[in-house]
């Protein structure tokens, strides 16, 4: 057995619809809903239903009105952190025309990301 093998996840839970294959029974069990329709999460401030808990927890801030998630340059508050992100590539307060330039060129390449750091209800990237 060689060091890549050990790494490898083994993924013995199968979906009986589409042949997926998954590595505990709870992740098959989640993937099987998308087949069935099912929608176990629902809101309870409007009809909007969800498969996973955290796309429900995700959609109540839609009613709380919770940002949680600060843009480290202007203060902006955002629900979601793919929204942050978004406004993030954009966002040019306090950064000088090299620095806007330099995150333009390297911000489309995936592989110049920086993986997300909470830090006191701020996302810095």
């Amino acid at each position: 057995m060689d060091d890549d093998s050990a790494l490898k996840v083994q993924k013995n839970f199968i979906c009986d619809h589409c042949y997926g294959a998954f590595r505990s029974s709870y992740h098959l069990k989640r993937h099987i809903l998308t087949h069935t329709g099912e929608k176990p999460f629902a809101c309870d401030a409007c009809d909007m239903r969800f498969i996973q808990r955290y796309h429900l927890d995700r959609h109540k801030r839609v009613h709380s009105g919770e940002k949680p998630y600060q843009c480290d340059r202007c203060h902006q508050n955002f629900s979601r952190t793919d929204r942050l992100l978004r406004h993030r590539r954009l966002c040019t307060v306090g950064v000088t025309k090299e620095e806007s330039q330099f995150s333009q060129e390297t911000s489309a390449h995936p592989a110049s990301w920086s993986p997300l750091q909470p830090s006191n209800n701020r996302l810095t990237v």
